[in-house]
């Protein structure tokens, strides 16, 4: 688990992720491309991550199929592009937002290793 964090297609969007909300809620710092859309794209990589670590706990899985990163990327955007925007004003549906979401999976799937 130390060596999947360590590595940089886990710490590069996280870092990213955690340099972002310092610039945006501390220093307020608004820059409008990553505030819209850096979220989303660190949310895909990062949730792939998530979702490998699960997989090696429990199922003692060293990968994640595609398949299974076809379908949790498929629930994060239809939870977080269409329930939360049902639920609450304050989410949007933003078609970029997706794409963010299809690059961090993305980013995911060409830097991990097997």
């Amino acid at each position: 688990m130390r060596k999947q964090l360590a590595h940089y297609s886990f710490s590069i969007p996280a870092a990213l992720f955690l340099t972002h909300q310092f610039t945006q809620y501390i220093f307020h710092l608004p820059i409008f491309f990553l505030n819209s859309y850096l979220d989303p794209f660190c949310m895909g990589a990062l949730v792939m991550h998530s979702s490998l670590l699960e997989r090696r706990y429990f199922f003692s899985s060293r990968e994640l199929l595609l398949l299974d990163r076809i379908v949790i990327t498929t629930y994060l955007v239809i939870v977080s592009k269409g329930l939360f925007p049902y639920l609450s004003d304050h989410f949007t549906r933003d078609w970029g937002d997706v794409a963010g979401i299809f690059g961090g999976s993305f980013w995911f799937f060409m830097t991990q290793k097997g």
